[in-house]
């Protein structure tokens, strides 16, 4: 009798799931000593469950979803006219990174019949590092970590923020001698919309802006239209906290600066055109 089709096995299967769904099937092999396959045949074609990807979601409004549909109609509308550049964006946002490590949602899975409601775990200390990137066509400018002069970590807020795109971003942009060219997008986080700090960001961008109080205004909820939340944070996330693997917030932030100079601008560039792929 085959492993899989053994009454013994597909009940240590059924067992292990009642404990706790999140279990892989690589995890339930090792522990039932079972191979891979047989697992995955058991949870599959014996006990017919289906493998549920964890996504955290938030809810939205039918105002929310409206905001939305007419910011993605509004800049899908002005790259087709030609009037804006996908690839002269700068999307940008910052992220915290705990040196106890990191929910890996890309490995978090249930096993059920059923898809589960979202789920989400919290790190166990607060010892950590904030970081700032701006993702654009082909390159991206960061990290650039949010902390005072003895290097620790600072809270964000609009003073820090403001001093941040002075002694940083604009100088970068002035560099490269992209500062007339681009577009720069950032959320409607308090820290980012004080009066004080759009004045100076108008003053410097213009009319290309987006971000709350501006012309072309972010909608709220929006994490899936800006490739830092939907690529950069989780890919290095998955590849930071490993080989090796950070023992210090130096470490982590040396481990961060390393994996960005990693990514091919052909990756940076195939994320840019997904941005339109997601406006449509």
């Amino acid at each position: 009798m085959p492993d899989n089709e053994n009454p013994i096995n597909i009940e240590k299967v059924k067992r292990k799931l009642a404990d706790s769904p999140h279990r892989s099937s690589r995890r339930l092999s090792r522990e039932l000593q079972l191979s891979r396959t047989t697992v995955r045949r058991i949870l599959v074609d014996d006990l017919n469950l289906f493998s549920f990807k964890i996504q955290i979601i938030q809810k939205q409004s039918t105002v929310q979803k409206e905001k939305r549909l007419a910011f993605a109609k509004l800049i899908a509308g002005k790259v087709e006219k030609k009037e804006i550049g996908i690839g002269n964006i700068d999307w940008s946002d910052e992220a915290h990174f705990h040196i106890s490590g990191h929910v890996n949602k890309q490995n978090m899975r249930n096993w059920g019949e059923e898809k589960p409601d979202p789920l989400d775990d919290k790190p166990l200390t607060q010892e950590k590092v904030t970081v700032w990137c701006a993702v654009g066509y082909k390159r991206i400018i960061g990290p650039y970590f949010h902390e005072n002069n003895e290097g620790s970590r600072v809270t964000v807020n609009g003073v820090q923020y403001l001093d941040m795109l002075k002694s940083y971003y604009i100088p970068t942009l002035r560099r490269r001698e992209e500062l007339g060219s681009i577009t720069f997008q950032l959320d409607g986080a308090p820290p980012h919309i004080a009066k004080v700090f759009i004045d100076f960001l108008r003053e410097k961008f213009d009319k290309q802006l987006i971000s709350r109080n501006c012309d072309f205004f972010w909608p709220p909820y929006s994490l899936d239209l800006n490739p830092c939340d939907f690529y950069l944070w989780g890919y290095l996330k998955s590849k930071v906290y490993s080989n090796p693997v950070p023992e210090t917030t130096e470490d982590l932030k040396r481990n961060i600066r390393h994996e960005i100079r990693q990514i091919k601008e052909e990756t940076l560039k195939k994320v840019s055109e997904n941005i339109l792929t997601r406006l449509q």
